[in-house]
Formats: structure tokens, C-alpha cells, sequence
């Protein structure tokens, strides 16, 4: 009389890990690229309040403050927007903030606020104003 073995043979066991790992390879290069995605939508709300306080700002004052080529946290007066912190990247980085125009010279009249993106689709974002490098993405918007 023959026993009967149960269990599952090494090619079967070996099949079943690799289907598994692939599925979890899968699985962790899309919740990396939601969470590219995500860092991106909050960017550009980021970047659209900025300008939006730079705008109430205008109203004021009739200029953009004269920055020149810095980072949002120096713009002054922009503060009094945000009573909790001018927004930063989710990565921690300052967004960038000028009214220099292509020449270099400070033009008041007009303003950008840009910042790098993981994911190159920049939809709304306006290129003209970005001094972006290293190959990576930027959105602008400017006045």
C-alpha cells in the first residue's frame, strides 16, 4: 500500500514567491508614484496661494515686493498672509519667488512663483518665467 504525502512540492512553493514578489514590486512603484503625484498637487496648491497673497499684496501696494531672484520665506510682507508659516515643499524646500526678467533687471510690475516637480506632466504651469535645472521639471505661475 502506497502513503499518500501532502504538502506542496519546491517548484509550486518557488512559483508562488515569485508571483507574489512581482505583485509587491508592482504594488510599491505605485504607491511611489501616487505619492510623487501627491507631492505635486500639493506644490502647485501651494504655489497658487502664494501668488494669490502676492496678488492681495499688489492691491495695496500697487508693486510686487522687489525681490529680485530668492525664495518666498524672504519676499517681504508675505508673512502677513500666512499666520502659520509661509507654505514650503513637501520635501522642506523654500518654493522660489522673482520679478527679474530674462536680462536680469527687477521688473515690479510683474511676478513668479515656481517650484520643481517629480512628475513631468505640469498641466497648468507656465514655463516662461522658471529658471528649472538638472533636467528636473518646474511650475510656474506668474502676473
Amino acid at each position: 500500500m502506497e502513503k499518500k504525502r501532502s504538502g506542496f512540492t519546491l517548484i509550486e512553493i518557488l512559483v508562488v514567491v515569485t508571483i507574489i514578489s512581482v505583485l509587491s514590486v508592482g504594488g510599491l512603484l505605485l504607491f511611489a508614484q501616487g505619492q510623487r503625484a501627491s507631492r505635486d498637487a500639493r506644490r502647485r496648491t501651494d504655489v497658487t496661494k502664494i501668488m494669490e497673497a502676492l496678488e492681495q499684496n499688489y492691491l495695496y501696494t500697487n508693486a510686487y515686493p522687489n525681490v529680485g531672484d530668492t525664495t518666498c520665506n524672504l519676499v517681504p510682507g508675505l508673512s502677513t498672509f500666512f499666520p502659520s508659516g509661509i507654505p514650503t515643499d513637501p520635501k522642506g524646500v523654500q518654493y522660489s519667488c522673482k520679478n527679474r526678467d530674462n536680462g536680469g533687471n527687477v521688473n515690479t510690475s510683474k511676478f513668479c512663483v515656481y517650484s520643481s516637480l517629480e512628475v513631468l506632466s505640469v498641466g497648468n504651469c507656465n514655463a516662461n518665467c522658471v529658471s528649472a535645472s538638472g533636467g528636473t521639471s518646474a511650475c510656474a505661475f506668474s502676473n
